[in-house]
């Protein structure tokens, strides 16, 4: 999915576009892209207990949550609008994706 937003009052003014992924099977991060506000859904019972972290461009570590609910609100608000790298790990698997804050 290719992801593009318009900024200015004309909506013309500049251009960011960036490529999303698609959230992998088990959940789902939404919205996405956001303004530091989204939610996880896991769909996937054996994600339950998982640890979910967030990393800012640079690696250095966010957010680290235990998600033990089906919907999980999360507030990233006061971070800067760019590119992060999420984690989702469980017992048996990890799987990872890019959430973008603008």
């Amino acid at each position: 999915i290719q992801v593009t937003v318009y900024v200015g009052p004309n909506a013309c003014d500049s251009l960011l576009s960036v490529p999303v992924q698609n959230s992998p099977k088990g959940f789902t991060l939404y919205p996405n892209p956001n303004n530091g506000v989204f939610t996880i859904f896991i769909s996937d019972s054996n994600l339950l207990g998982s640890e979910f972290k967030v990393y800012d461009a640079i690696g250095k570590l966010i957010l680290d949550r235990e998600i033990n609910e089906r919907e999980t609100p999360i507030n990233l608000s006061n971070y800067s609008d760019g590119i992060y790298t999420y984690r989702i790990k469980s017992d048996d698997q990890t799987l990872s994706g890019k959430l973008v804050i603008q």
